[in-house]
């Protein structure tokens, strides 16, 4: 029961961080829809990125998987947050997958999240 208590105090924690750096960050607020967010979530700001990558999580719009898994592989930290809860939501799967773990066990998972898409396509065949 500790270890849930700590996971989820960490969790908040996180969450009230990202929420003061989305906001504090100069990140504008403009409307997203379906039509933007699939373009939003590769632009060149991060900020955008983070935005366009929660819409999709949100959305659960499962053709916005392959996206998100190459946000996994984002230089921006709040970005790669995002993107796994984004898919832990549509998905309910994370492959091991740790934002803040170091860029070659964060490939290792990346390539999981691949080759469960190469699955997924293979099953609707």
């Amino acid at each position: 029961m500790m270890k849930v208590k700590k996971i989820t105090g960490w969790v908040l924690i996180l969450a009230a961080g990202m929420f003061v750096v989305f906001f504090t960050s100069g990140c504008s607020i403009r409307s997203l829809g379906m039509a933007n967010y699939t373009r939003d979530i590769q632009s060149p700001d991060p900020c955008i990125r983070m935005k366009a990558v929660i819409y999709a999580g949100n959305s659960k719009d499962k053709r916005a998987i392959p996206l998100l898994v190459d946000r996994l592989e984002d230089e921006d930290e709040a970005v790669r947050v995002a993107a796994i809860e984004s898919l832990k939501q549509i998905t309910g799967q994370d492959f091991g997958y740790r934002c803040f773990d170091p860029p070659y066990v964060r490939a290792k998972a990346v390539q999981q999240w691949r080759q469960w898409m190469k699955e997924q396509a293979t099953r609707k065949k």
